[in-house]
């Protein structure tokens, strides 16, 4: 993970709770995870909750709801006893210590987890170099689909240090990610570029209604707020011919049976050839 230049929501609250420790990426392939997923997940072992309705998301990351959908249901799966493997179909998935995560949720009193971020990224080319890079930050739902983090930059000596993927080249189970990039790119390249979904009070109370997880999710998205016109103007001005995707760390948040936030769940996503793995790495107990 690249942390200091942009300075948004879970900086603080997630990183405190978690570094960069899932699982290392492996490609993979297979079919898209499942469309219809739980919206909690059991770390009791009891039998999976009923699976949710149809995502009914609009706009540029609509497809985000099927991503959270399949996350949620994975880790049901993976609290109530499954592997990483069968847990997340489609995903060539890991778990750094499966018997570890399990036992530090029991000891935590967390009964239930639920996926309440991934980052999203776009690096903008022209001429075989990179000329801009999107960071954002993306929280979804079977509801909805906004931005907790949106800030970019031009980088230094024209060359973004990340692994990115041509966006044409995620299918299959990349499908969605491509989706959402795609967009998200015909937005900021439109006249709408400026009604980009970030999140208000309401939606961040409705992740976290209170605690410091709510202060970073508002930190973030007040600063993404700020960044949209200087984003907006700068991709205007850019005339890039090229855009590459990244996809790459992930989290949830791991609740008590009263529905309080003990801690969060460290995921990681990365792509190669378009081709998703994701790794499940350690529980972290708020402070």
């Amino acid at each position: 993970m690249r942390r200091g230049w942009m300075g948004l929501a879970l900086v603080g609250v997630l990183s405190a709770c978690g570094n960069n420790d899932a699982s290392p990426a492996k490609s993979g392939s297979g079919e898209a995870p499942p469309s219809t997923a739980a919206q909690t997940a059991s770390a009791t072992g009891s039998p999976a909750p009923a699976p949710a309705p149809a995502g009914k998301a609009t706009g540029p990351l609509a497809s985000m709801s099927g991503v959270a959908r399949s996350l949620n249901d994975g880790i049901a799966a993976f609290l109530g006893g499954k592997d990483a493997t069968a847990s997340f179909p489609g995903w060539d998935a890991t778990a750094k210590d499966a018997d570890k995560l399990r036992e530090d949720l029991k000891a935590a009193g967390a009964t239930t987890a639920v996926h309440v971020f991934m980052e999203l990224e776009l690096i903008f080319q022209k001429g075989g170099k990179d000329v801009y890079y999107l960071r954002t930050g993306v929280y979804s739902s079977d509801a909805t689909a906004m931005f907790v983090q949106f800030d970019g930059r031009e980088p230094e000596g024209g060359k973004v240090e990340v692994a990115s993927e041509p966006m044409d080249a995620f299918t299959g189970s990349g499908a969605p990610f491509r989706e959402a990039g795609e967009g998200l790119l015909k937005m900021l390249q439109g006249p709408d570029c400026a009604k980009v979904p970030i999140a208000g009070p309401q939606d961040i109370a409705a992740i976290a209604p209170s605690g410091p997880l709510n202060a970073d999710f508002t930190k973030g998205a007040e600063a993404g707020k700020g960044n949209v016109d200087k984003v907006c103007k700068a991709i205007a001005a850019l005339g890039s011919d090229k855009v590459r995707l990244r996809v790459d760390d992930q989290s949830y948040v791991a609740k008590d049976a009263a529905g309080a936030i003990v801690g969060t769940i460290r995921g990681d996503f990365g792509a190669k050839a378009g081709k998703i793995s994701y790794g499940l790495g350690k529980f972290r107990k708020l402070k």
